[in-house]
């Protein structure tokens, strides 16, 4: 999460309460970092107690969710309410409508409070765009303490770091956590085709094949398996238990992931989807999510691989949009070498 340099506001203490690895911010309008002639925080609303008995005035910040496949566009549950309730702000929620939305608000200077990017944390990490996390910490919240390798990590050519990006914890912090599992490959079936073929057992990846092929026969104007950008080798390579990025080891020595030679596997089995025409060869080329998402909440797809979440980010917004159908979570592990491996530092 990037604090932006259109104005600072009640904003540390909310973005902390998001996640310990993803904000920048400020304070409630006591000062302000930079120029110092940002405008105030828009929207003020009824004050709020903040816990200590003393109230304080509610404020509005936009965020901007540089996911355009993101579901969730309003600020609302209980954690929310709860940092709400502890920090006098609330979120206007703002997904961009497509990939190239938020390069061009860079490029204007129009920017929200608040930016959540994936794709262009380069940009955004910018003294001209972003206010540096450090100077707003030591400002505001000085006993914020983030460790020295969370720093190096995400600190960037200029000396500064703007976010603190959360696909990296130190050691410690996993060490706190010993039952915490990464975030995996999902694969989501669509539930009511599953019935009308005849619920065929999936305990393999040829068990896998069959239904993909079966599909293809009984509906051919349907794309069989639409891969998400970004996860296309999440799924398979899980369940082929061979690493996606990062270093492996090789012989007793360290290499480069595509080094680790059952990668072939992978490969051959990728190239087989295709050539059955179970996938397509521009789904190689998507870079929006949200392009193998909308086959699959349209009815053009049977099968959707994402992360492990898949069948209930497709049936939320299914429900909402009053769809006849639903999808379901592929569970079993295809192979006896699934794993999901963890190899970063």
């Amino acid at each position: 999460m990037f604090t932006t340099k259109r104005w600072l506001g009640v904003l540390v203490v909310l973005c902390l309460s998001l996640s310990l690895a993803a904000c920048g911010g400020g304070n409630n309008g006591a000062g302000n970092a930079g120029s110092g002639n940002e405008p105030p925080v828009s929207g003020n609303a009824p004050a709020s107690d903040n816990g200590e008995g003393s109230p304080q005035a509610q404020k509005t910040l936009t965020m901007f969710v540089d996911f355009p496949w993101w579901p969730m566009s309003d600020w609302s549950g209980k954690i929310p309410e709860a940092i709400t309730t502890a920090t006098g702000v609330t979120i206007h929620v703002q997904v961009a409508s497509d990939a190239n939305q938020l390069p061009l608000m860079i490029a204007s200077g129009e920017l929200p409070d608040l930016v959540f990017t994936y794709d262009h944390i380069s940009k955004m990490s910018d003294s001209k765009v972003s206010y540096p996390w450090q100077e707003l910490i030591d400002k505001y919240t000085p006993d914020f303490k983030i460790d020295d390798l969370t720093k190096a990590v995400n600190t960037v050519s200029d000396g500064n770091y703007y976010t603190v990006r959360d696909g990296f914890s130190p050691p410690g912090e996993l060490a706190k956590y010993p039952k915490a599992l990464f975030r995996g490959g999902g694969m989501a079936l669509r539930t009511d085709i599953m019935e009308e073929i005849g619920n065929p057992e999936i305990k393999t990846l040829d068990d896998f094949l069959n239904v993909l092929g079966t599909v293809k026969e009984k509906y051919p104007d349907m794309t069989p398996l639409a891969l998400t950008p970004g996860q296309i080798d999440s799924y398979f390579r899980l369940q082929l238990g061979l690493p996606r990025f990062g270093f492996t080891e090789v012989e007793g020595k360290p290499a480069y992931f595509i080094g680790e030679p059952r990668q072939l596997e992978y490969y051959q089995f990728m190239n087989e989807l295709y050539t059955r025409g179970f996938i397509t060869a521009d789904q190689y080329t998507w870079k929006d999510p949200n392009q193998s998402k909308q086959l699959a909440l349209t009815g053009k797809a049977f099968a959707w691989e994402y992360t492990e979440t898949a069948a209930e980010t497709l049936n939320a917004e299914l429900a909402k949009n009053g769809a006849a159908f639903t999808f379901t979570h592929l569970t079993p592990m295809l192979t006896n070498k699934a794993a999901l491996i963890n190899n970063t530092p």
